[in-house]
């Protein structure tokens, strides 16, 4: 992940993206309060995560819902198995932003046989991105 990181950041302007990405490990991947990642994403960015979903998974999370606990993701993988995870929503009707809801508890969990669990400290990560502006 380090490497998208550092591979977006130094060809990124070359290409006309103006993104920057922050890689984040260990104990700073997490979603409570105080958190830069959940920061970014409600401020416009997006983080992507590995995390579990039945062995090593990626996903995007888009937005932020602070009051009430839930990040919204893009996660590739459609399983409609998920309809039956308590707190878990499945969403439709916004393809290029998020098609799940999860509450902020599932990432915090630290046994990785668990769905979205991001997993002991010390193995987390993370990239966050956020928009640069164009001077930069």
């Amino acid at each position: 992940m380090k490497f998208i990181s550092e591979w977006l950041n130094h060809n990124g302007p070359i290409k006309g993206l103006h993104i920057h990405g922050n890689y984040d490990a260990g104990e700073h991947v997490h979603l409570r309060e105080g958190s830069e990642i959940v920061d970014a994403i409600k401020n416009g960015g997006a983080a992507i995560f590995r995390l579990n979903y039945g062995g090593e998974h990626y996903v995007l999370a888009t937005k932020s819902d602070t009051s009430n606990h839930y990040l919204y993701l893009f996660d590739p993988y459609l399983d409609d198995d998920l309809k039956y995870t308590d707190g878990i929503v499945l969403l439709d009707g916004f393809p290029h932003d998020y098609n799940r809801k999860v509450p902020f508890h599932f990432f915090e969990e630290e046994d990785s046989q668990k769905v979205y669990a991001l997993g002991k400290k010390e193995d987390r990560e993370a990239i966050v991105y956020s928009v640069r502006d164009k001077k930069d």
